[in-house]
């Protein structure tokens, strides 16, 4: 694909702008219920479990080519999950999966880490300014490059895994709630209100983000968000 156009461009926002409405358009179209698997044994599933009449999980897999020598070639998984209890779900996933992989492909950010910390909130603010903090989803990305970058992001309780070859399953996320943030006091028994999310896409100012260290070395056999 060609290279996206500086940030302060005009051509480049609507380079994005397109290209989030082309993921978004995608994403609703046909059924996507099911799974998929790519060459280089990347998995994605989804499906819709129990009683739920609608499946608000988006998922996708992208692989982004540039056309400059400087810019290495990006591959990244991201999840989005529609928060429940708060207005359409489904369309804040869709609308911050789009946005956050639009951003994430134009961006000039000079490390990964901050290539994703930009589309972030990118998505942050798309969802919010649709839905007014109404509406709002969980998101987690794992992301790569052609020399061997790699970081990782998550808002909200949507984890990330990894999985060794020893069968091991590490979880390297923290849920965004008081109980997970507290977890080192071993509360006996904490209250409900405990478990409600502090923060997700779509909640406007405040959003923090932290970075997710991932330590890449041959005992690692994939990555599960």
């Amino acid at each position: 694909m060609p290279s996206p156009l500086d940030d302060g461009n005009m051509e480049g926002s609507q380079f994005q702008e397109q290209l989030q409405e082309g993921i978004a358009r995608w994403l609703t179209s046909g059924e996507k219920t099911g799974f998929a698997c790519s060459a280089s044994e990347t998995v994605v599933l989804s499906s819709v479990l129990g009683k739920r009449s609608e499946n608000q999980d988006r998922t996708i897999f992208l692989r982004v080519k540039f056309d400059e020598p400087s810019k290495p070639s990006i591959a990244a998984l991201v999840l989005c999950d529609g928060m429940g209890g708060m207005v359409s779900g489904g369309d804040c996933a869709n609308l911050a999966i789009s946005t956050f992989a639009a951003s994430l492909v134009r961006s000039n950010a000079a490390t990964l880490t901050e290539k994703l910390k930009v589309a972030v909130n990118s998505a942050n603010q798309a969802v919010y300014d649709n839905f007014q903090g109404k509406g709002g989803a969980t998101l987690s990305a794992i992301a790569c490059n052609e020399i061997n970058d790699w970081a990782a992001v998550n808002v909200g309780d949507s984890r990330i895994y990894r999985v060794l070859n020893s069968g091991i399953v590490e979880q390297l996320t923290v849920d965004d709630t008081l109980e997970e943030q507290l977890a080192d006091l071993n509360l006996p028994s904490p209250p409900p209100e405990f478990r409600q999310l502090l923060q997700y896409v779509g909640m406007g100012e405040g959003i923090e983000l932290r970075h997710i260290g991932l330590q890449i070395s041959p005992d690692i056999k994939w990555f599960l968000i």
